[in-house]
């Protein structure tokens, strides 16, 4: 385990220099197993060579001795045949054999023919062993086997080691043996070692060359997959992967790796597919948030100024309405006054015809008729100032009841105005403001004018009171004249004329008050038109009111179907167009105004109009597009840059009018 983890850090061509030397070390250990075996092998063969050798000496020598016992032979002439037969016998690089008996004595001794004859038992090599005693011993106790001791090569002197095999023949008491020198097999030890190095280094050599072109074959495209992968990793996705077209695991791998990065490219196209759909998800949520926010703060300030506008329209109709009624009572107080001082001023009128009438009787007492006549003429001249300070007094009223008359004028005018905005509330209702204040100014005149009016009826009252107390005064002279007429005949003709001067003036007073009389009535059907004004102001606001909840039902709608949209880029995704145009319009319910733009682009929400147009935002629009009879309700969401952004209602007829239109124009419902 610990190997195959410190390996796995290792690169292949690592790896390769481990197998080219553990190949190494395989042959190394092949050939050291070979140079043991074989030198083992080498010994056996020598000892093999040995005991071959030494059974083929014995064999001979057991032919002699047979040859001796079928009496063909002599035991000594086959001794002696045996003997010589062995003395000539060579094998390998001059090795022999010799013989020796029991005692040990040499018998026979091919290259050191010294020793036959001799009793070797006390002869010992450098080490001090005695081989010969150890030949028999052996002989003695197994027969046959292997000796090692220092015996020097034929014509040298040095001893060196020697193996020897031996083996008794028992019937003439011999030892025959043989020997190898331990040096000719190191010798063949050594060629066989040198020749294990050179079939190792060969072979190594052979193995690395080998194992190093199969590692070129393998790193190479092992490294080249790798830059490959590494620039794959790093994102390069447009690399050429090499060994496409090889036939081996490389090309398995490489085209596994063209697999990989096709994946890979794919996948990055889908991230990237994904990451714009995310960023087009983000942005449709944010108009979508936006388009909402818009349509909210809009609608929100419209419905803000149309309750402001309807609350002072109310208000205003009310003071109207309480103005009204106070001048049509004051009205009619002064109408009925006015038409109880003409009943006054008629019967003045009538006494002062039968006080002429009655001039005639006047012909006594001219000294009474004439102070009485004085006093009449006092009290004549001040019931005359009386009379023209009724009279300017009366001018007076006139102006007031034109300046009333005015008033009422440009207040039915305004109430007119004010019935105008209540119809045209969805444009932001400003103009409500102006006429409720020209309304409330108007109203403030009014009251003035009606105080005016009072003040000057009372002065005329007054006058009238002080004309009353005159003309009694009047009388009561005129009583004393009627006594003395007997008296004053002579004065007759003058009183006459006096008296004829007083009825023309009363009779001028007369029509001057029955004028009066009619300005009050013309003042308070003015009044009643007036009332029946405010009220009209008073229904005005109510529809304003009405319309108002309209509106507030029509943003509740759009809201609860922007919340329950389930596939918000369906139903919001703006879609392009490019040359549609269709008619704008606005102004009233049936739409007073009208525009023909191009529309860019459109969705369920709304649309967007190149153009602008002088329209508040908030106000109600109707989109109609050419050919068709149908039209869509909405409102202006804003007006700037050049384009005028608009908002679709969200109730279902209108929606189904849109899908309709798309159809019209080629770009599909919106709903599919």
């Amino acid at each position: 385990m610990v190997l195959n983890m410190n390996l796995s850090n290792l690169s292949v061509g690592t790896r390769l220099q481990f197998a080219t030397a553990a190949a190494l070390l395989s042959l190394i250990v092949f050939s050291t197993g070979i140079y043991i075996a074989g030198a083992r092998q080498i010994e056996e063969a020598r000892i093999t060579t040995l005991r071959s050798i030494t059974d083929s000496s014995v064999a001979i020598v057991a032919g002699y001795e047979a040859e001796a016992r079928a009496g063909t032979r002599t035991q000594d002439d086959a001794r002696a045949a045996a003997l010589t037969s062995l003395r000539k016998l060579r094998y390998g690089a001059g090795d022999y054999v010799w013989v020796n008996d029991m005692t040990p004595t040499m018998l026979m001794h091919p290259t050191n023919p010294k020793l036959e004859g001799q009793d070797l038992s006390g002869m010992t090599d450098p080490d001090g062993k005695h081989m010969f005693t150890a030949f028999v011993d052996v002989v003695r106790q197994s027969g046959a086997g292997l000796v090692g001791y220092m015996w020097p090569r034929p014509g040298d002197t040095a001893p060196v080691p020697k193996l020897s095999y031996v083996k008794g023949f028992a019937p003439w008491g011999w030892v025959i043996g043989t020997g190898v020198y331990i040096d000719d097999v190191t010798a063949a030890r050594h060629r066989l070692a040198w020749t294990l190095v050179v079939i190792t280094l060969i072979a190594g050599g052979i193995v690395a060359g080998v194992i190093w072109a199969l590692g070129q074959g393998v790193s190479r495209p092992i490294r080249a997959l790798d830059r490959a992968t590494q620039k794959l990793a790093e994102g390069a996705l447009d690399i050429a992967v090499p060994g496409l077209d090889r036939r081996d695991e490389f090309g398995t791998l490489a085209r596994s790796l063209a697999v990989l990065r096709e994946a890979a490219r794919q996948r990055a196209q889908l991230q990237k597919d994904a990451e714009g759909e995310r960023a087009l998800a983000a942005r449709q949520q944010r108009a979508q948030a936006q388009h909402t926010q818009d349509f909210g703060a809009s609608v929100s300030g419209v419905l803000s100024m149309l309750v402001a506008a309807a609350d002072g329209m109310g208000q205003s109709a009310a003071t109207m309405a309480n103005a009204a009624e106070s001048t049509r009572t004051q009205a009619s107080t002064t109408v009925r006054g006015a038409d109880q001082a003409s009943r006054e001023l008629t019967a003045v009128a009538s006494a002062v015809e039968e006080m002429a009438s009655s001039a005639s009787e006047v012909g006594r007492r001219i000294n009474d008729v004439t102070e009485a006549a004085r006093t009449a003429v006092t009290a004549a001249s001040r019931s005359d100032e009386m009379v023209k300070g009724l009279i300017a007094s009366a001018a007076e009223i006139g102006e007031v009841v034109q300046m009333i008359s005015d008033i009422a004028g440009k207040t039915n005018l305004l109430a007119l105005n004010a019935t105008i905005e209540a119809a045209r509330a969805g444009e932001a209702g400003k103009g409500f403001a102006v006429v409720a204040n020209e309304v409330k100014a108007l109203a403030v005149q009014t009251r003035m004018a009606t105080e005016q009016v009072n003040a000057r009826i009372d002065a005329v009252r007054a006058a009238t009171g002080e004309a009353g107390q005159a003309i009694a005064s009047v009388g009561s002279a005129i009583a004393h004249v009627n006594q003395a007429a007997t008296e004053i005949s002579a004065a007759i003709a003058e009183q006459t004329a006096t008296t004829q001067e007083i009825a023309a003036s009363v009779h001028s007073v007369y029509q001057t008050t029955d004028s009066t009389t009619g300005a009050m009535t013309r003042l308070s059907g003015v009044a009643d038109e007036t009332g029946r004004a405010s009220q009209d102001v008073l229904a005005a606001a109510g529809e304003v009111r009405g319309q108002t909840s309209t509106l507030r039902d029509e943003v509740d709608q759009f809201l609860n179907a922007m919340r329950a949209v389930a596939d918000a880029r369906r139903q919001f995704e703006r879609i392009s167009i490019d040359g549609v145009k269709a008619w704008l319009h606005w102004g009233g319910t049936g739409g007073a105004h009208q525009e023909l733009m191009p529309i860019t682009d459109i969705s369920r929400g709304g649309c967007m109009m190149a153009g602008t147009v002088a329209i508040e935002p908030g106000t109600a629009i109707f989109i109609e597009y050419p050919g068709e009879t149908e039209r869509l309700a909405g409102r202006i969401a804003r007006v700037e840059d050049g384009v005028t952004a608009i908002t679709f209602r969200q109730d279902a007829e209108t929606l189904r009018h849109l899908d309709r239109m798309m159809e019209a124009i080629g770009a599909g419902p919106l709903a599919a």
